[in-house]
């Protein structure tokens, strides 16, 4: 034998080596296609953001401890369910086998597979033309929204940033509209992506404490060189996200002298912001910190009306707890 391959070993080797490199790109974190493989025993912190105590935070559970009916409103509220991961429970849209019209240029697929949920669509990242974007599969992960409508995000495979899926599904209606139908904005002259937009942006509201851990400002680089370490102290907004962070609170009132003190005084717990007790204007910065439209003005180059240039207009009604903080009531829708 001469000790050289026959040449059609070394093409065969040739062709098995590059249909190995193209199924690993394939599968890489970032990577388009189909990513049909489950979530279930992964690591959460691979593929979206995480709930971490830090920063002085001690999470709901916490405090019910000390304040069960409190805790039990506020768990029957809307902000506590504002964010949560997808799950038979908190999915309020039917994903069995469900074709979405009317979104993209091609129908969305929805799939239900045991607990997890699963959309086929056009890529909404995709550079070329809306028309011609692929096909992408993937699981829903988490989800915003639980009163009047919700948005569902998907992992992407790119450690914990986000995708959104480009329907929102509008509870009281029972129907989807496109994403981009439900906020007033300019149309998009191209293809709508929210991809990072929940690291980015949602989180300051719609989690505790959230913190957003990119390597870099989002729409500043290419997609794929984003690096999103994203975290929350608690999914939804929490007891600490109005209150503050309650350790210091936990760690003074385990003395039950002090809390006796307290009660029997009426003075109040500087360990805890209590809106009910504060001056009105700083009561409704909490409440504005979220439900404003300062954010919306500032981006027109505008104030709010009446407002001076850069203050925030808590939706023009007075101070918030006028109607929220001193109102009671045992109706769940309004709550």
């Amino acid at each position: 034998m001469s000790g050289r391959f026959p040449t059609s070993r070394v093409l065969a080797a040739l062709v098995l080596l590059v249909a190995a490199l193209a199924i690993a790109c394939d599968r890489a974190p970032g990577a388009r296609g189909d990513d049909a493989a489950s979530s279930a025993g992964m690591d959460p912190g691979t593929y979206r953001p995480v709930q971490v105590a830090a920063d002085g935070y001690v999470s709901s559970r916490t405090c019910r401890s000390c304040h069960p009916s409190q805790y039990a409103t506020w768990s029957g509220s809307f902000h506590r369910t504002m964010t949560q991961l997808a799950s038979p429970e908190s999915v309020v849209a039917d994903f069995n086998g469900v074709t979405v019209p009317g979104i993209q240029p091609h129908p969305i697929a929805l799939e239900r597979r045991g607990r997890s949920f699963w959309a086929e669509f056009d890529d909404p990242d995709w550079r070329g033309s809306v028309e011609t974007a692929p096909r992408i599969r993937r699981e829903i992960v988490m989800l915003t929204g639980s009163h009047q409508q919700q948005a569902y995000w998907y992992r992407t495979g790119q450690n914990r940033l986000l995708g959104q899926l480009p329907g929102m599904y509008l509870i009281d209606r029972g129907r989807w509209i496109p994403r981009r139908a439900a906020f007033l904005r300019p149309p998009p002259e191209h293809g709508y992506s929210e991809t990072g937009r929940w690291n980015a942006t949602c989180i300051e509201c719609h989690a505790t404490d959230g913190r957003r851990e990119l390597n870099a400002v989002l729409g500043s680089q290419p997609l794929e060189t984003m690096v999103a370490k994203t975290t929350v102290a608690e999914f939804g907004i929490a007891c600490e996200a109005c209150h503050g962070p309650g350790a210091e609170h936990v760690r003074a009132n385990r003395s039950p002298l002090r809390r006796y003190q307290l009660h029997l005084s009426g003075a109040a717990d500087d360990t805890s912001v209590k809106p009910t007790r504060i001056d009105g204007r700083l009561a409704s910065q909490v409440c504005g910190q979220c439900h404003s439209t300062s954010i919306q003005y500032q981006r027109l180059g505008i104030s709010p009306p009446g407002a001076p240039a850069g203050a925030a207009d808590a939706g023009g009604h007075g101070e918030c707890r006028a109607c929220c903080f001193l109102r009671r009531t045992t109706d769940p829708s309004d709550r």
